[in-house]
């Protein structure tokens, strides 16, 4: 989403600052939004429910950009993208700390790097 945002921006008549901005902001929402999730993560150890808040915000923020994109506010397309990053991206990290618990005798760069190869 972050790669593309640019592509989706010009195509709702954005400049191309403009939507350079709006992946910024994505990828500046997602290292924030990591940040939340991994201490969740970390001391509650709910990783299916981390997993189920993260995919259920993930599809609510799409569809209000999806709805909100063509008015062409930039405040509120700003606010929607950096939102969207901060519950999208850090699926990354929860799933990613959810291989090495299910993996625990395997090392954590061995299982880390399996899910990196399987995509």
């Amino acid at each position: 989403m972050g790669t593309i945002l640019g592509e989706i921006a010009t195509d709702f008549n954005y400049t191309t600052d403009q939507g350079g901005n709006l992946g910024a902001m994505f990828i500046v929402g997602g290292i924030i939004g990591c940040i939340p999730f991994g201490i969740w993560v970390e001391k509650k150890q709910t990783y299916k429910t981390a997993i189920i808040v993260i995919c259920a915000s993930a599809c609510v923020f799409c569809l209000l950009e999806y709805f909100f994109f063509g008015l062409k506010i930039i405040p509120l397309s700003f606010c929607l993208c950096f939102f969207q990053g901060f519950v999208s991206l850090p699926i990354m990290s929860v799933a990613f700390d959810f291989g090495v618990e299910i993996t625990y005798p395997i090392g954590e760069s061995f299982s880390t790097g399996l899910l990196m190869d399987a995509g």
